[in-house]
């Protein structure tokens, strides 16, 4: 199955680079992937992430099978991984950051202790963004990644990628 998304993932971006959002989208929880969506200007056909199409060019659908579509995600217990801490060897990762606002990637090095905090203040840093006028947002697998949760316990390994979505505050 993973190969079969490979390939199917591999060839639409090759053929158009409007291919790359649809695919963060698709990894995500549904909450997160409306609003993608609608950063990236695409809207679902239906309900579901099956056909869905660009606001500005309605005619132009982009179909998506069913096994591109992220797998259900279970609730963790943090608190069992914040006990493992001490047994977590600090190992320095490069995490691929998809701006999913500016459509561009970044690579940032920190460690797998790290926390979604100083993974956000260094994004902000890059991208000369004030977290008091800017809430940034990580999700990682449709996952969100909390300011209060280390890196390792989202499994998050070297070149991992997550999406970053800045929205202005009001």
């Amino acid at each position: 199955m993973n190969k079969k998304r490979e390939n199917f993932w591999k060839n639409k971006i090759h053929s158009s680079k409007k291919w790359i959002p649809i695919k963060e989208i698709c990894g995500c929880d549904s909450a997160t992937a409306a609003e993608l969506l609608t950063v990236a200007g695409f809207a679902c056909s239906k309900d579901n992430l099956q056909e869905i199409y660009e606001m500005d060019f309605p005619m132009r659908k982009y179909k998506i099978p069913n096994y591109c579509i992220t797998d259900p995600v279970f609730f963790k217990d943090y608190k069992q991984y914040e006990n493992n801490n001490d047994f977590v060897e600090n190992v320095i990762i490069n995490i691929k950051c998809f701006i999913t606002n500016d459509m561009k990637e970044i690579i940032l090095k920190i460690s797998n202790k790290s926390y979604g905090k100083d993974v956000k203040q260094e994004l902000a840093k890059i991208e000369n963004k004030t977290l008091d006028l800017y809430k940034c947002r990580l999700f990682f697998q449709g996952q969100e990644i909390l300011d209060d949760h280390q890196l390792f316990y989202h499994n998050l390994k070297d070149n991992s990628k997550i999406q970053v979505l800045f929205n202005k505050i009001n």
